[in-house]
């Protein structure tokens, strides 16, 4: 409403709002069309009137015949799963024909992703996987480094938490001796390298494993019966 007003204001455009849906689960019963703004019990003070796409309604065949910009919505619209192999190819003819090569990685990218939002990723792989160009993405690039990243970090703290616990158990067998197997098994269950620092604190001023990880020892009837065996 404010970017209608402000274009109408600023330069005398006339605006039409479109709403565009990509996925059933986007969809409500309260998108009408009609917005309407104003004080609760009292007639609107003002209305937008907008337009609504839902992309799965619009055969696959109007996005084919569309611009290139929009190929992408093809798989997500209605299409039968067993046709989707038809509409890839469509795509394709399209996209070697009329895209130069950079900006058709852009768009296999567009519609790999778009694609994920309805259909298995098995699917949407075995779909595409002939699609050599999207690999020169740099959308796809950025999925891909963004992943290593992730990787990385996760590997990156796999090992610090693997050194920290390490530590630890060296640590503790110097002062208290081998750890009981629920006081090991407590340890292991740590993966978060905070939480091992902070042990590791504690460590210093603890007189026991049980102390230090809060489990329970062996009782002192247990230790008496033993000693009198």
């Amino acid at each position: 409403m404010l970017y209608n007003s402000a274009l109408f204001k600023r330069h005398g455009l006339r605006v039409r709002s479109l709403l565009v849906l990509l996925h059933r689960g986007a969809d409500s019963p309260q998108l009408t069309g009609l917005y309407e703004r104003g004080f609760p019990g009292e007639p609107f003070d003002a209305a937008l009137r907008y337009r609504v796409l839902r992309v799965w309604q619009i055969a696959a065949e109007q996005w084919l015949a569309g611009s290139l910009g929009l190929l992408p919505l093809a798989a997500l619209g209605d299409v039968r799963e067993p046709d989707l192999p038809a509409v890839i190819a469509r795509m394709k003819q399209r996209l070697e024909r009329e895209a130069p090569r950079r900006q058709a990685a852009e768009l296999w990218m567009a519609a790999y992703i778009l694609m994920g939002m309805r259909y298995e990723r098995a699917l949407v792989q075995r779909l595409l996987q002939g699609v050599l160009t999207m690999k020169e993405s740099v959308t796809y690039q950025a999925i891909l480094e963004e992943g290593e990243a992730i990787g990385e970090a996760k590997g990156e703290a796999k090992g610090e938490a693997k050194e920290a616990r390490k530590m630890i158990f060296l640590l503790g067998r110097s002062k208290f001796g081998e750890p009981s197997a629920e006081a090991e098994t407590a340890v292991n269950a740590l993966s978060d390298v905070s939480q091992l620092e902070e042990l590791g604190v504690r460590l210093l001023r603890a007189s026991s494993w049980e102390e230090l990880l809060g489990v329970n020892g062996p009782s002192r009837r247990g230790r008496s019966r033993k000693k009198k065996e």
